[in-house]
């Protein structure tokens, strides 16, 4: 509603914003509509992404393309988490190659470790 004495004024940009907590799996951005009820009656009509948006710069949030339209919800994973080794004789030098992909930026600074379990 607009507020009781309070007039949204023609031509002129508000920015409303809020928080919400995203669900637990991963979901696709939907398609969100801005809709006016009342005396004046705007019909639901489509808003933009910022994906969608040529002027927005870099959608990217965490390294995920079109990570800043709304609700979009990646679960963080490892895409590719393999590990392999050139030697198996005992006693011998053995070298362990280990190739990792994430899904997601993982940064230092945010906290993110990886950790690797089961050498011995």
């Amino acid at each position: 509603h607009v507020c009781q004495g309070a007039v949204a004024s023609v031509r002129q940009r508000y920015t409303i914003q809020f928080s919400i907590t995203n669900p637990a799996q991963a979901q696709h951005s939907p398609s969100i509509s801005l809709e006016s009820t009342g005396p004046v009656r705007i019909f639901p009509q489509p808003m933009s992404t910022p994906s969608c948006t040529c002027n927005s710069g870099s959608s990217a949030i965490l390294g995920v393309e079109a990570g800043a339209d709304p609700l979009l919800v990646i679960v963080p994973a490892m895409d590719l988490a393999e590990i392999g080794q050139d030697n198996v004789l005992p006693s011998a030098r053995n070298s362990l190659s280990v190739s990792l992909q994430s899904n997601v930026d993982l940064r230092y600074d945010e906290g993110s470790a990886i950790t690797i379990t089961g050498l011995g």
